[in-house]
This record gives C-alpha cells, sequence and structure tokens, in this order.
C-alpha cells in the first residue's frame, strides 16, 4: 500500500505510511485484518469521492513553550477518512455488534456478513489498542485505530529520523 493510490469509477483512494514505522513491532497479519476490513467498509460505502488511509506513528501533544522531544514511536495510529454515505447518530452504538448491517437506501444492497466493524473492535481490543469513529450522514466516517509499538534491539533509526506532530484526535 506504500504511498499508492487506485482509481474505482468515481472513487479516490490513497494511501500513505510513514517510514519510521519500519522498525516498529507489531503484528502484522492483525493490523493487516484491521486495515482490510475498514478499507472494504469504505469502500462499500463510498459509491463515490474519496478514501484516504493513512497509517503512521501516534502523534504526540506539542507543548509550544520547549522544544520538542524525539521519541521512538510507541503507538501505531491507522486512520481511515471516507466521504460516503455516513453513519446516523442512532446507529453509532451498534456499528460494532456483530451483524449488524446498515442499509442505506442510497446504495445497492451491499454484500458482507455484518462482522466487519466487529472484527475489528476484537483485534483492537487483543492488541491492547484504542479506536474512535466520527460520522456524519451524507458526508463520510473517519475510523482511527491506535494500537501499541514497540521496537526491537536492532533498530537502527536514530532519534533525528522520527517527526514530532501535535496530537490529533481523542486522548
Amino acid at each position: 500500500y506504500t504511498g499508492s493510490s487506485m482509481h474505482r469509477d468515481h472513487l479516490h483512494v490513497e494511501v500513505s505510511d510513514a517510514p519510521e514505522l519500519r522498525e516498529a513491532e507489531l503484528d502484522p497479519q492483525r493490523v493487516r485484518q484491521v486495515l482490510d476490513n475498514l478499507l472494504n467498509n469504505a469502500l462499500k460505502y463510498t459509491p463515490q469521492g474519496q478514501i484516504t488511509v493513512t497509517l503512521g506513528p501516534r502523534p504526540e501533544p506539542s507543548d509550544a513553550t520547549t522544544a520538542p522531544i524525539i521519541q521512538p514511536v510507541t503507538e501505531l495510529q491507522l486512520e481511515v477518512i471516507d466521504t460516503g454515505v455516513g453513519i446516523a447518530a442512532q446507529a453509532m452504538p451498534r456499528i460494532f455488534e456483530p451483524y449488524v448491517r446498515l442499509e442505506d437506501r442510497k446504495l445497492p444492497r451491499t454484500e458482507g456478513s455484518g462482522l466487519g466493524l466487529a472484527v475489528v473492535r476484537r483485534l483492537v481490543d487483543r492488541l491492547g489498542g484504542k479506536m474512535a469513529v466520527e460520522s456524519t450522514p451524507d458526508q463520510g466516517s473517519r475510523f482511527v485505530v491506535w494500537l501499541p509499538a514497540s521496537h526491537s534491539a536492532t533498530a537502527t533509526a536514530s532519534p533525528a529520523d522520527t517527526p514530532s506532530t501535535a496530537q490529533t484526535g481523542p486522548q
């Protein structure tokens, strides 16, 4: 997925990652499952528009009064943002329940079992992570996953290679 984009009819998908994550130790199979499920949902419910997938270190809070302290990546942030049909506020409490499918009259019937987001929630919990979702009907959704990352003893990246940015999303 690195730095790639794809086009499907009237849909643009942009994917980017961060090179500093290459030294982080994560469960690649489970992270891939989380990404696949979130991306599949975005593709299903975004008939046209844009999907953006970003994978990088979780931004650290910044303190404007002091110089930034460069530290190794301690958390991975995976973000999937789409301009799809969105999710109504009254449906939000149910979206992570197994077999829940939110049908939208504007879309043709979508395939799937309604397990995708339930699987994401379970995997994120097992990996010791957290997640958040924001959505507005007819405007799209933003799913953010934070997963703990450790570094191998053989990591060669220097602290100067790790950027520091302001934190976004819930604390």
